[in-house]
C-alpha cells in the first residue's frame, strides 16, 4: 500500500485499461492490461467501465497518439491533453470515443514516414529534450524503458515496462556490426544487472533517456557521450523486436 514516501512506479496514459487486484478506502492496486505492470492509484482516479465497454477496449485494436502532446476536445469543449503513446479507441475522421464519451482530435494523428525504421526515427527526434523521470511515460518526463516502450507502442509493438523485462523479448543480435535501426540495446552495471536501455538509430547512434531524452554514440563498448568525453553505460546485449 502506498505511503507518504512512495515513489512513482509507472504511469497510465489516456485510453489504457487495467484490472483491480485489491483495494482500500483510498487506494486501488491495479494491473495494467497493456504490459501487466502493477501499482497503486488513488481511488478518486478510478473511472468504471461496464463489461461490454471494457471488453471492447481490451480486444479491439486502437490508434496511438503520434504527437509529443496533442489535444482532444470533448462535447463540452474542454481539452484533454494526450501525451505521445496515448490510446485513441475507435479513431475515425479525427474523432475517438472512450467509455461513451466522444472526443475530437485537435491535431493530425497520421504516422510519418514509410518504413517502421523511418517512423521510429521521426518519433525519436520529436521526443528529444523531454526530461528524465523515474517511472515516467509522458511528454512531461519519462525513463529509459518508458521511452522504448512508447516508441514501440507507436508502431504497434508491445514491450514490457522495465528494461530487464524488455531484454527478454525479441531475438538477439550477436554483433554490434549487425545491429539495425529499431533494435534495442541494453546496458548493465558491475553486478551484471540490466539497468538501462535505448533504441538504436542509423549511423551507430542511440536514443535514450538519461537526464533527458537524447541521442549519443554507441559502439561495442557502450554509450559514448561526446559532451563528457567518456563512456557512461556498458553494453550488455542487443535485441531485435521489429518484424
Amino acid at each position: 500500500m502506498p505511503s507518504d514516501k512512495a515513489e512513482l512506479a509507472s504511469q497510465l496514459l489516456f485510453g489504457e485499461t487495467y484490472r483491480i487486484l485489491d483495494s482500500t478506502e483510498k487506494w486501488l492496486l491495479i494491473q495494467q492490461d497493456y504490459d501487466g505492470y502493477e501499482g497503486w492509484i488513488d481511488a478518486i482516479q478510478y473511472f468504471p467501465l461496464d463489461e461490454q465497454q471494457y471488453g471492447s477496449l481490451l480486444h479491439n485494436k486502437s490508434a496511438v497518439c503520434q504527437s509529443v502532446l496533442a489535444t482532444g476536445y470533448g462535447y463540452n469543449g474542454h481539452p484533454v491533453l494526450l501525451s505521445f503513446g496515448s490510446t485513441l479507441p475507435n479513431l475515425s475522421d479525427r474523432k475517438f470515443s472512450f467509455a461513451q464519451l466522444t472526443y475530437t482530435l485537435g491535431e493530425d494523428n497520421r504516422k510519418p514516414g514509410e518504413s517502421l525504421q523511418e517512423i521510429l526515427q521521426v518519433q525519436a527526434n520529436q521526443l528529444l529534450g523531454i526530461p528524465y523521470l523515474w517511472g515516467g511515460r509522458t511528454a512531461f518526463g519519462m525513463d529509459c524503458s518508458g521511452l522504448t516502450q512508447l516508441l514501440m507502442k507507436s508502431i504497434g509493438i508491445s514491450l514490457y515496462r522495465d528494461a530487464h523485462q524488455q531484454a527478454s523479448q525479441g531475438e538477439p543480435v550477436d554483433f554490434m556490426e549487425e545491429a539495425k535501426a529499431g533494435d534495442l540495446a541494453f546496458f548493465d552495471n558491475e553486478e551484471g544487472k540490466i539497468i538501462h536501455t535505448g533504441m538504436i538509430l542509423s549511423n551507430s547512434q542511440l536514443v535514450h533517456a538519461s537526464g533527458q531524452v537524447r541521442i549519443d554514440s554507441l559502439d561495442h563498448h557502450g554509450i559514448y557521450r561526446a559532451d563528457q568525453q567518456k563512456y557512461t553505460h556498458k553494453l550488455r546485449l542487443i535485441k531485435r523486436v521489429l518484424p
